[in-house]
């Protein structure tokens, strides 16, 4: 049989029984791997050990991957599935990927805050829970450190918004890191810092009760708990993120990668992922395939309102990755 090998962060995951299909249909062996960040996918696709022929980078790493040779151009005229994807959606994902050469949107999320209503109100009740500055603002995030409050551990999702909770809403690198660091060292101590990978179970076992994370995380907490976790943008703005799908330059498997993502393009394909990760796909005829539940959840789908608050996550330069790493490690303590 032919094998594809693919490489996907963790909230980004194609449910098992999708890729067996496939495996059914073009009698290809697909070999699953999961990273945790973009950084560890650039580190892997930069080692001739690691060949991968799809992988699932979040789309603002696309340039800084394209540039260093790692990602080969897309054979779009190959993808026959291609006019089902949500114009609006990839006119996002140009912000990053400016010709959308060597990327096509997969699922697409919000950065925002989430809480066990519960929780938060035995600790500050009447609280307005869609402020950042449930978890930025010192005096506030001790409120609730006895619940646990927290961030997920991804600096680049996480630092835009602690820049706007310092009144810096839109990212421009340097001042942006100066604000996003002064108001994380104010929380430092406070804050809970969540492996990406236990941010759900954090949130659904009452772990913590209020965080900033991803909002297909928070919809399967939501599922985990029988519903009792709410999630927003926040009032003061949040970040638009898409993971995106793309084929390493070096891939040793060109037709079957192609054949892999023209086969997520398929909108009863894409419409049973999201019904599983809680994750919009953008997929423009993928609704009638996706549960009423999901597509009418505000924290799958925002209003437009809560969209037109949101910033696509920014892209970043080695020094802003340095400064960020640094000021992370101050908070990771």
């Amino acid at each position: 049989r032919d094998k594809l090998v693919t490489g996907v962060q963790t909230c980004a995951l194609p449910i098992s029984e999708v890729l067996l299909d496939f495996e059914k249909e073009y009698n290809i062996r697909v070999i699953y791997d999961v990273f945790t960040s973009n950084d560890d996918l650039q580190a892997r696709l930069g080692s001739a050990s690691q060949p991968y022929d799809v992988v699932f980078p979040t789309a603002n790493a696309v340039p800084a991957m394209a540039a260093k040779g790692l990602l080969g151009k897309l054979d779009k005229a190959s993808l026959k599935n291609l006019t089902n994807i949500d114009p609006r959606v990839d006119a996002t994902l140009r912000s990053w990927d400016k010709d959308a050469s060597f990327s096509l949107p997969y699922m697409w999320y919000t950065v925002g805050i989430a809480w066990n209503p519960k929780l938060t109100a035995k600790a500050y009740a009447g609280r307005a829970m869609d402020s950042l500055s449930n978890v930025f603002d010192p005096q506030v995030a001790r409120r609730f450190q006895s619940c646990g409050v927290g961030v997920v551990d991804s600096a680049s999702d996480v630092m835009p918004l602690a820049a706007m909770a310092g009144g810096h809403a839109r990212w421009d690198g340097k001042n942006s890191l100066a604000v996003a660091s002064r108001v994380l060292d104010g929380v430092a101590g406070v804050l809970k810092v969540i492996p990406t990978d236990e941010y759900v179970d954090a949130l659904a076992s009452g772990k913590v009760c209020v965080a900033i994370g991803f909002s297909g995380d928070a919809v399967q907490a939501q599922a985990k708990s029988r519903g009792s976790i709410e999630y927003r943008v926040p009032a003061e703005g949040g970040l638009l993120a898409i993971d995106a799908m793309a084929v390493p330059a070096n891939t040793r498997n060109k037709r079957e990668a192609h054949l892999f993502i023209d086969y997520l393009l398929r909108p009863q394909v894409i419409g049973r992922i999201s019904n599983t990760v809680g994750y919009a796909n953008a997929n423009l005829k993928a609704g009638e395939f996706m549960s009423e539940a999901i597509k009418s959840n505000p924290a799958v789908v925002p209003s437009t309102a809560s969209l037109s608050r949101s910033i696509p996550i920014p892209i970043l330069t080695p020094q802003d990755q340095q400064d960020m790493a640094r000021a992370w490690g101050r908070l990771s303590k």
